[in-house]
């Protein structure tokens, strides 16, 4: 703990496991999610990497902890989303990147059933014909690259930022 009224995220948060005792205080996900504890794990790493030096804009650290708090669980579950969907784009094949659009028309003369759902095929169909688009591979991967999201690291941080107090260093400026 600081000697002064400065405290750091180190020392609000000395490890994870002090992290996870408040986190799992706010309610965010059931402690028996698996996949949510790795992932609060995972942006503890992110918020120490990025803040662990710096100091808190409160003098007193529970009232850090509250605003605190509330951002975190604004925020936990809209990136952690972000984050899968990120990670479900970047698992595409080159298959799938090349696949422009694919369309199937089927047609059916008395088919004995009724149809629930009209965007599916019918159980007995007379005719069909299909429809596959591709795009040139070196075209599909320059699309890919230029519209491949980043993992949004920087967005969630950028959350927290005023809770903390930074210091631009002074400089010699030549004219």
């Amino acid at each position: 703990m600081a000697t002064t009224n400065t405290f750091y995220f180190e020392d609000i948060f000395t490890s994870y496991e002090d992290f996870k005792e408040f986190t799992d205080s706010l309610g965010i996900y059931e402690a028996t999610d698996v996949v949510s504890e790795a992932f609060n794990q995972y942006l503890f790493n992110i918020l120490y990497a990025r803040y662990c030096g710096n100091s808190i804009n409160y003098n007193v650290p529970q009232y850090f902890l509250y605003a605190f708090g509330l951002r975190y669980i604004d925020s936990f579950k809209k990136f952690k989303k972000q984050k899968e969907l990120i990670d479900k784009i970047n698992e595409l094949t080159e298959e799938d990147l090349q696949v422009l659009t694919e369309t199937i028309s089927n047609g059916a003369f008395n088919p004995n059933d009724t149809p629930t759902e009209y965007w599916k095929p019918l159980n007995y169909i007379t005719n069909q014909s299909a429809t596959r688009l591709n795009s040139p591979k070196l075209i599909a991967f320059i699309n890919a690259v230029q519209a491949m999201p980043t993992q949004r690291i920087e967005e969630f941080t950028e959350t927290f930022i005023d809770l903390f107090t930074l210091f631009m260093p002074t400089g010699k400026y030549i004219y």
